[in-house]
């Protein structure tokens, strides 16, 4: 389980107790509080194992793109008619 994982677990678990505890408060039966913590359980489990698989790609193509013996990423180089005195950065193919 990576760091990012446990941490919007916690936080959405912190979410769903004051959902219900609201919901509690306002008198929704507890059949209706015990459905509306269990979506939202499911949907924050999702949630949280999509975004840590998309952080973990995320820092293999950095750590990829940073190896010794990758191309560089970008090359800058200016522009020569005179009209823009501004570097631009072009991907390389």
């Amino acid at each position: 389980m990576s760091g990012n994982f446990v941490v919007y677990l916690i936080g959405y678990i912190i979410a769903i107790i004051g959902v219900a505890y609201g919901l509690s408060a306002a008198g929704l039966a507890q059949e209706w509080i015990i459905a509306v913590v269990l979506i939202m359980a499911g949907l924050g489990i999702v949630y949280a194992l999509s975004r840590s698989q998309r952080d973990a790609a995320t820092n293999e193509q950095r750590s990829s793109a940073t190896s010794p013996g990758a191309s560089a990423p970008t090359a800058a180089h200016t522009s020569t008619d005179g009209d823009s005195p501004h570097e631009t950065s072009r991907r390389r193919p």
